[in-house]
């Protein structure tokens, strides 16, 4: 089955041909790849349909304000969920790839999303230097606060208060790759092997460091999954295997997310 993307407020939605769908499904990727959602993640996003969710694919703003970015996600679920007309028992599931789940983070620090469950795929907690190619230039921009904020060292100890005091992110899976040169896997850090002319971004333990955090918090809701792959495994032409580890992540999510509707 194919999917159809249609144009709502500022995002491309598509919606299975199940009369109530199963969840709505807001997704944001990665810088660049996420510019163009609904071309780059075709072949990931179109199985969610298929399997019975709408799917809201916003496209990746550029901006350095990460949190304007966060408030700029949560508009877009009220429009489109208003604009369909979904009643709120339909549970609204948050899906985010490599730096899109920094701005899912956020707005579980905003207390946006409480009781929403969210999917973190490669998670990357960016700073400057993550988004533009050479180390001086990420530093001027920081020097005079023209850089990324919050900077990623501010939201990773926003989130470590938050999960360790055990108060957000209770509904949250995690799904990481082996060979994962930017995010890092399980065990930590990867090296990434130079290509062209510019530096490579620099690797993080944003994987391990996170799935420790949420795995060590008995209170927590929580699933994680690594497999084969590389950082945009996603966006590949063999994504079978992401998309089943994903269906399963997401379809236990909306299962837990059934108990908290009112």
């Amino acid at each position: 089955m194919g999917c159809k993307f249609k144009a709502i407020s500022h995002s491309w939605v598509a919606i299975p041909e199940r009369e109530v769908p199963l969840g709505v499904i807001e997704f944001i990727g990665g810088a660049g790849l996420g510019t163009f959602p609904t071309l780059a993640y075709r072949r990931f996003l179109t199985p969610l349909i298929d399997s019975g969710y709408t799917v809201i694919a916003v496209p990746f703003p550029l901006r350095f304000n990460h949190q304007a970015v966060a408030e700029y996600l949560k508009e877009e679920r009220d429009i489109i969920r208003q604009a369909l007309n979904y009643s709120p028992a339909i549970p609204q599931i948050w899906v985010a790839h490599s730096l899109g789940c920094k701005y899912i983070a956020l707005l579980e620090i905003q207390k946006d999303i409480i009781d929403q469950p969210s999917l973190l795929i490669a998670p990357s907690i960016g700073s400057t230097r993550n988004a533009v190619p050479f180390n001086w230039l990420a530093n001027f921009l920081d020097k005079y606060n023209l850089g990324v904020r919050p900077s990623r060292i501010i939201t990773k100890q926003w989130m470590e208060q938050s999960i360790n005091a055990s108060q957000l992110f209770h509904i949250t899976s995690l799904l990481s790759f082996r060979q994962d040169c930017i995010s890092g896997n399980s065990h930590g850090e990867q090296q990434c092997p130079q290509k062209g002319l510019l530096p490579n971004p620099p690797s993080t333990d944003d994987v391990r460091w996170l799935n420790s955090l949420l795995q060590n918090s008995p209170d927590y809701i929580y699933s994680f999954a690594e497999i084969d792959g590389v950082h945009t495994q996603l966006v590949n032409r063999q994504v079978e295997h992401v998309n089943k580890s994903t269906l399963n992540l997401i379809d236990n999510l909306r299962q837990v997310a059934k108990t908290f509707v009112s």
